[in-house]
């Protein structure tokens, strides 16, 4: 996300694992199903108003 500038979420380390392990992990995968079902996965992404633009 672009307004985590303080890196809050944490998907993977690029020094640990492959950037595809990363973006089809788990945590990225629910986040990506959340979104498209209109729903927030972490607790950031539900105090985030940026998200209002696209309702």
């Amino acid at each position: 996300c672009c307004l985590d500038n303080d890196a809050v979420i944490k998907l993977g380390n690029v020094k640990e694992q492959s950037l595809k392990e990363i973006v089809y992990g788990k945590r990225a995968t629910d986040m990506i199903e959340g979104f498209k079902k209109n729903m927030c996965s972490e607790e950031m992404c539900l105090k985030c108003s940026y998200k209002e633009r696209f309702n």
